[in-house]
């Protein structure tokens, strides 16, 4: 029989505890996972992750080892026209780390408030009735930076429809990873803390109108709540309210309907009124982690590993009326309990006892003691947390400000983990029990009352007591005015504990049903006069939700005793004669660890599906904690389950064995494993034969249709069904291209065929057409071919007024002090007195866009300098200045001029767009508006030059030699030129926003690779280098491209714009070019992608791997290569890629440089500087960058120092995230991206061989210049131990001196030292070079 060594406590570890059994079940290890989100690339991740996990230790039941994350609906999907299906590279590689080093491993799947307005996420906030709304109807995702704030609402159809999917994909590709490495996956945890927002103190969340909509339905049990036909029936509020009557009676309101019901908007502690409309916004957030978890557990994954992944929030606290965010939406049923502890919560004894009265399975997926200094109380705090019952602990450790709490590395409180692992690496974890079913009974209180010494309560009484409608028998101790109310029994033995057992106090405590004005209470329980638990729920919101609170407390120190115990009951935060204190199941057991394995699995039922397929399924075993089944299978009868003929798990009594062999008879042999690690005895042996193979496809589906519904929120699709006797399922391919290659990436669904032919999609967004294709599969995995594509229009939510139309106002009223309004190819009116407007015509019905803007084009030729807009939605249906926006204009003016307002940046914009008003700020004069547009961005205010001879106010400026406006282009000629320019017209008054650039669609026939923007603003009208930026363009094209000059990232694109100049081509002041550039439209453009981080390139046998930190807005990047610095590069990608991409068709012994270009939903952004030359090669290739790694030198043999003209010093690592991290010494730095040589100390990249042989050493040093006026450049050289094998002097002074290739072939031995230095001529102003040097052997 196996030793077991339960927990009793650190003062009764008994001997045998040390004495081991056989490998430590999942239930009984204790994981600690730092939480890691490091930057790529691969190499780099892992030498972080080796540097954290491996410093922390591992032991036989306390393992070490990661928990990394997958931002399933924002960094970690594909593009829109992937339908952005979730995308597996950033966590195939996590898992690769994991199998690779035999490390556990927690996923995080985060797609809630911190995981960033990447991706989807950016595409689906756009639409602001998705997200959440305050108590003014305006929107909070733009309100909080950083956090994603949708509605929880089940009503959020589109938001769910994506979560649901991306979750399964997921979930789908841990099921089969689990499949291979077993032991290895700790669990998931759901979106990171997810909570109902409130904002300055007084705007709560959420009155997203679906939010109010499905409260009703929940109140009242109808909808989606319906007890019969609801799709969530039995999850309505407990009792409904049958009539409005009921309601108003019960809330002190007087609607008088159930749609006139409006939930309170200011908050009012106690009142019935405003506690219920909390209690909702707590079971609306409860909903909504209960269906993430029920989604997982749908596609396969077992319950206990699923968990929560919420805040640290005490019954009792303010926390609830901010967040909603208690254990009540932590604890997932079913699921698991998960809650992040930082500071003191990581050794809050009361809390930990509360959540296990919760649930016996949790974990903290984010932890951190915040302390770097005191090893005491980290330790302490990594002790309470374990006896506590944690079951995993993932500490925080991603890389900020070496001042940060958060940061782990070299502090005391990885001294407490590593010290902390030595002293119960040898023990099982504690055991833990269900409060439903918590061991063996020792005492029953409520049996027992009448011995029992009852004090200082008006009642106290043993009986059974109904709190939110479900009776417990248990002890009635009503609070008392002063003081605690208590009942103390005495002489209560306490039996021995053995092998793990452990002794609990199980109970329930609430307020009683009817006591209805309390404003919480708090309760103790004490043994010996001790203190062993307090429950503090001294809040109304407890009197409005009467709910049952469970605690687990732990007695096991005590036990072998006789010992007095105490129930105690006190008032809330004021007196009140309802404090009717009751303790549900109050009594003491023993526990006993359950090593008994489930019940042998019946007979297995084995089933032919196809050639590739074969189905079992088997009765299930029920009341016996089974978790899920373990499958194993062979090709020979007979055989013996092992980890060799395992195949996988199933959390249901069936399992589908697909990937088979055609025409081979199977056999197989199933067991049930329980939540505590046992796995119970194997069913007997069943066998199935798949059938023979056959490539016969289903023929071509017919009779597809595909319309659009009229709440243009989902499309139905509808095809007749195959002929084919054998289909498995329809696949449903969608792209926004009307040629398309139908690949899983474009799949939106895969029906089983039982399920129908139709099918609702609502992965749609405005403004796009979609086109479809459908194929019948077979149970043979062979699929027809797709049908032709059926297309269905979005429209977008566009309004435009052009006034052409002699007489025809366009529903526009001009009104207030105007007169003489007419329409002759504009509209045109005198202003007479104070406050003008125009007001649109109602009931616009244009969903409101965050990208949304309002253009108008006039002529003001009045003394008034700013325009007002005002507009009105379907939940604010009046004009207000709360709903407003002022920009400047030009007064007395005498040509049209583009004016926009920026409404989707306002928070206060939210809803469907009902009517305008414009205002302008005048009280004489004349006003001619030529047109009105409500624009979808991105492009707000363009230039098109589709007029012959009209260049829409842009002169040549110097170095132009012809310009000219034909063919819907702006045509510039320049010969021999180094500045040429174009000017736009002044007084263009665009209001600078960050989320700006300007867009240049154009064709670039010089030999020049930069191109330069800058600009005037209405304070500051010189054109300097500060307001300036330069970006890539591609050198003699034959094509036009789309440039983004990324402007809002330079700091001084503030205040008002005023002009612009475009310099086609930008010089180094010496160099000249000659030809045409033709500028097809440029346009100031809004939320497009800016990141210009340049990827880590790393070349290999046949293949160069890119890998990039992606921007938070972005949905993947376009890759281009060409074969020289400053060369003509070409896309290579299909659809845009997220953070990897492998080019597998680089040839050996080519040298290759790299440019991305980020994208997101709305278009893509800027294209980056190239990578340094990458020359793959067979053998091994080793560089610089991607093993720059935090911390430590040595990985990858390269280290990092500097040199003094006589000898070599190591340099310090510094952690800066400002910085991106570098290391340091001398005055010199070496980052990443640069080394910075200082004045008598070199910069000196070191590597070390590990071979002996010949080395190729390739690569291509880049002084980085951002201005040419400083520095006077730097050496750079290579050496060999002592012995210099190539060398080059850098300077800014010109675009040929700015970089240098070097092709090196030298004889090397083991232990040769290759030196690579950057030195600072006579100054170090600015001397910065990238240089990332390749090493082929």
């Amino acid at each position: 029989m196996k030793k077991r060594c339960g927990f009793l406590s650190v003062m009764l570890l008994s001997a045998w505890c040390s004495s081991l059994a056989s490998a430590a079940t999942y239930d009984e290890t204790y994981y600690i996972l730092p939480n890691t989100w490091p930057s790529p690339p691969q190499q780099r991740i892992n030498a972080e992750y080796n540097g954290i996990v491996t410093s922390i230790g591992d032991s036989p039941y306390v393992k070490s080892g990661l928990s990394t994350q997958t931002s399933y609906l924002s960094l970690d999907t594909l593009s829109h026209q992937q339908n952005y299906n979730w995308d597996p590279n950033f966590l195939d590689q996590q898992l690769k780390y994991a199998e690779d080093n035999q490390k556990p491993l927690l996923i995080q799947l985060n797609a809630g408030g911190w995981a960033g307005d990447a991706g989807l996420m950016h595409a689906l906030q756009d639409d602001t009735r998705t997200t959440m709304w305050d108590t003014n109807n305006w929107d909070m995702f733009r309100s909080i930076d950083q956090h994603n704030y949708m509605t929880y609402s089940r009503k959020n159809l589109k938001h769910y429809a994506f979560k649901k999917r991306n979750l399964q994909q997921v979930a789908q590709r841990l099921i089969e990873w689990r499949a291979a490495h077993p032991d290895l996956l700790v669990g998931v945890s759901l979106d990171s803390e997810d909570w109902q927002y409130v904002w300055d103190g007084t705007r709560y969340s959420d009155y997203n109108p679906l939010s109010i909509s499905e409260w009703k339905e929940w109140l009242t049990g109808t909808g989606m709540y319906d007890p019969v036909n609801g799709a969530y029936k039995g999850e309505a509020r407990s009792p409904v309210f049958t009539s409005i009557g009921q309601f108003n009676t019960a809330m002190g309101t007087s609607f008088a309907s159930w749609s006139a019901v409006d939930p309170p908007r200011t908050r009012a502690d106690g009142n019935p009124f405003w506690e219920e409309w909390t209690r909702w916004r707590t079971t609306l957030l409860k909903h909504h982690l209960q269906d993430l978890a029920n989604w997982l557990i749908e596609a396969g994954l077992p319950a206990n590993r699923v968990f929560a992944h919420q805040n640290h929030i005490t019954s009792g606290s303010e926390g609830y009326y901010l967040t909603s965010s208690i254990l009540t939406t932590a604890d997932l049923s079913p699921g698991s309990l998960g809650v992040t502890l930082y500071g003191d919560s990581t050794k809050d004894e009361d809390y930990m006892k509360q959540v296990l009265g919760y649930n016996k399975n949790w974990g903290s997926p984010e932890y951190n003691p915040m302390q770097k200094t005191d090893k005491a109380y980290n330790y302490d705090g990594l002790v309470k947390t374990y006896e506590g019952g944690a079951h995993y602990i993932s500490p925080l450790s991603w890389f900020d400000p070496v001042t940060s709490p958060y940061e782990i590395k070299n502090t005391q409180f990885e001294t407490a983990m590593q010290d902390f692992v030595a002293a119960f690496g040898n023990q099982r974890r504690p055991a833990r029990f269900d409060i439903d079913s918590p061991g063996t009974l020792v005492y029953d209180m409520k049996a027992n009352f009448s011995q029992a010494v009852v004090s200082n309560t008006i009642t106290g009484t043993a009986g059974s007591y109904t709190v939110g409608g479900i009776a417990k028998d248990g002890i009635f101790l009503h609070a008392p005015n002063t003081g605690d109310a208590t009942a103390v029994y005495s002489n209560v033995a306490l039996p021995s504990v053995t092998n793990g057992q452990r002794l609990n106090i199980a109970i329930h405590s609430g307020l009683a049903d009817g006591a209805n004005t309390s404003d919480g209470y708090k309760v103790k329980v004490l043994v010996n006069g001790t203190a062993v638990f307090t429950g503090d729920y001294s809040q109304p919101h407890y009197s409005a939700w009467h709910r049952w609170e469970p605690a687990m407390i732990d007695v096991t120190n005590y036990a072998g005793q006789t010992v007095q115990i105490t129930l105690a009951s006190n008032k809330g935060k004021t007196t009140s004669n309802a404090d009717w204190v009751v303790f549900g199941t109050p009594a003491i057991y023993k526990g006993t660890p359950d090593y008994t394995p489930p019940s042998a699995v019946g007979t297995v039922a084995a089933s032919t599906s196809g050639s590739h397929r074969i189905g079992l399924s088997w009765p299930a075993i029920a009341n016996q904690g089974v978790a899920e089944y373990k499958i194993y299978r062979s090709t020979s009868s007979g055989f013996t389950p092992s980890a060799a003929n395992f195949v996988g798990f199933s959390n249901r009594a069936g399992f589908s064995d697909s990937g088979l062999n055609p025409s081979t008879t199977y056999y197989y042999k199933v067991s049930a494993l329980d939540e505590a690690g046992n796995e119970g005895a194997y069913s007997s042996q069943s066998s199935a034969a798949t059938a023979a193979n056959s490539t016969t496809a289903p023929a071509q589906l017919t009779g597809v249709t595909a319309v659009l519904d009229s709440s243009r929120d989902f499309v139905t699709l509808n095809w007749n069904a195959s002929s084919a006797g054998n289909v498995r399922e329809y696949r449903i391919y969608r792209s926004t291209k009307s040629s398309f290659a139908a690949d899983k990436s474009q799949m939106i669904a895969a029906l089983p065929a039982s399920s129908g032919t139709s099918y609702k999609d609502y992965y749609l967004f405005d403004n796009k057409t979609y086109y479809y294709q459908i194929a019948a599969c077979d149970t043979n995995d062979n699929c027809g071919p797709v049908t032709a594509a059926v297309s269905v229009p979005v429209a977008g939510n566009s309004a435009a007024w052009s006034f052409n139309t002699s007489g025809n106002f366009e529903g526009w009223t001009v009104t207030n002090n105007v007169t003489g309004a007419s329409v002759n190819g504009q509209l045109n009116f005198t202003i007479t007195g104070n406050d003008p407007y125009i007001v649109s015509l109602a009931q616009l019905n244009l969903r409101g866009k965050r990208s949304h803007y309002v253009r108008v084009v006039m002529k003001n030729n009045t003394a008034g300098t700013s325009a007002q807009l005002f507009w009105t939605t379907d939940q604010n249906a009046s004009f207000s200045g709360n709903q407003q926006l002022t920009i400047p204009i030009v007064a007395n003016d005498t040509q049209y001029r583009t004016y926009w307002f920026d409404l989707g940046n306002n928070y206060q914009f939210a809803g469907v767009l009902q009517s305008l008003r414009l205002d302008l700020n005048a009280t004489s004069g004349t006003v001619n508006i030529d047109s009105i547009d409500v624009v979808e961005g991105p492009d707000l205010l363009p230039w098109e030059f589709n007029q012959n001879g009209n260049a829409e106010g842009w002169t040549a400026g110097a170095q132009i030699d012809s310009s000219s406006v034909t063919g819907g282009a702006l045509k510039l000629t320049m010969t021999n030129r180094t500045a040429p320019y174009v000017e736009s017209q002044g007084n263009l008054k665009i209001q600078a926003r960050g989320n700006q650039s300007i867009r240049m669609y154009a064709k670039n026939a010089t030999n020049a690779f930069q191109a330069k923007i800058q600009w005037t603003t209405e304070s500051d009208s010189a054109w300097d280098a500060n307001k300036s930026t330069v970006i890539q363009i591609q050198p003699g094209d034959t094509g036009f491209t789309d440039y983004v000059f990324p402007v809002g990232a330079n700091g001084n694109w503030s205040g008002t714009i005023n002009k612009l100049r475009i310099y086609p081509f930008s010089s180094d002041g010496s160099t000249a070019f000659t030809g045409t550039v033709d500028i097809d439209r440029i346009t100031v453009a809004g939320h497009l992608p800016v990141n210009d981080a340049v990827p880590f390139g790393i070349p290999g046998n046949g293949k160069v791997d890119l890998y990039w930190a992606q921007n938070r807005r972005d949905t993947g990047a376009n890759v281009y290569r060409s074969t020289s610095y400053n060369g003509n590069y070409t896309k290579i990608n299909t659809n845009p890629v997220s953070m990897h991409f492998e080019d597998t068709t680089a040839v050996n012994g080519q040298t290759y440089y790299y440019k991305i270009q980020y994208t997101n939903w709305l278009g893509s952004g800027i294209v980056t500087r190239p990578t340094g030359a990458l020359r793959p090669a067979a053998g091994t290739v080793t560089l610089k960058e991607p093993n720059f790694v935090s911390y430590v030198g040595g990985v990858g043999n390269w280290y990092f120092e500097t040199y003094n003209g006589t000898s070599y010093s190591p340099m310090t690592y510094v952690h800066d995230q400002a910085f991106n991290d570098y290391w340091s010494g001398g005055g010199a730095k070496i980052s990443r991206v640069a080394s910075n040589p200082a004045v008598g100390s070199d910069a000196v990249m070191k590597w070390v061989s590990p071979v002996t042989g010949t080395l190729t050493v390739t690569g291509s040093p880049q002084y980085i210049v951002n201005d040419r006026t400083q520095g006077d450049g730097a050496d750079v050289k290579i050496m060999k131990n002592g012995t210099q094998l190539w060398s080059a002097s850098l300077n800014p002074f010109s675009f040929a001196a700015e970089s240098a290739v070097h092709n090196v072939t030298v004889s090397v031995n083991q232990g040769d030292v290759l030196y690579f230095h950057v030195n600072a001529k006579n100054d170090a102003l600015k001397e910065s070079v990238w240089w990332n040097p390749q090493i082929s052997y």
